[in-house]
């Protein structure tokens, strides 16, 4: 293929916009989700104190508060920000049950709130693994083995109709789609700005996209 049959056969794919690319997403983070919380249901039986058994979406569960402790603290611009300290008991899929140290802070008409897995009879914080620890690493790895794969795309897009190629119009080596989804973290780095560039930009590319010349077309 020459250079110019390449060009021709990229600007002859309808380009994906935003929306269609975030609905994609949605759907393959939440097949790594229902892939990955059996391993932790299993891990529950098997390892308990190793793992927080928490089904995606905080599903199944119930929390009751035990305890709560309220106090103020002055800023140094004058306001004053109510704190209160709370402990709460979550029970999940009517079996494992955790207890949580959560720290509310108040000010301004906005909360910010700070959780923190503590031992039930000391009361001291613990770290065990939970399933947000893993879910977007697989995600990552997922999605780019699937990318640069026969089908050039995970199942959340061939579900929407898209795949992804390179500035030739064809399957994205490994390392080209090792670069864009990494190049993923840049558009993190942008409060969003990098994936929402896919709505305005002339090839619906987000940053990621331009960094591995790459595009997002419907198949």
């Amino acid at each position: 293929m020459t250079v110019e049959d390449a060009e021709e056969n990229t600007r002859n794919c309808r380009d994906a916009g935003f929306w269609r690319r975030f609905a994609a997403l949605f759907i393959d983070y939440n097949i790594v989700l229902i892939c990955l919380f059996p391993v932790f249901l299993v891990l529950g039986f098997v390892a308990p104190d190793s793992v927080v058994v928490q089904p995606p979406y905080g599903l199944f569960s119930t929390s009751t508060v035990l305890d709560s402790e309220i106090s103020k603290e002055k800023n140094a611009d004058g306001s004053v920000t109510a704190i209160e300290i709370r402990h709460v008991e979550k029970t999940y899929l009517g079996r494992w049950t955790y207890l949580y140290r959560e720290e509310i802070r108040s000010n301004a008409g906005e909360d910010k709130i700070i959780t923190q897995l503590v031992d039930r009879q000391t009361r001291l914080d613990i770290k065990r693994a939970e399933l947000g620890d893993y879910d977007l690493v697989l995600l990552l790895i997922y999605v780019t083995l699937a990318e640069c794969s026969r089908l050039q795309a995970s199942l959340g897009k061939l579900a929407l109709g898209l795949k992804v190629v390179d500035d030739r119009g064809e399957r994205p080596s490994l390392l080209r789609s090792i670069g864009r989804n990494a190049g993923k973290a840049i558009s993190l780095f942008t409060v969003f700005i990098g994936f929402m560039m896919a709505g305005w930009t002339a090839r619906k590319q987000a940053l990621h996209d331009k960094i591995a010349s790459c595009y997002v077309v419907r198949a």
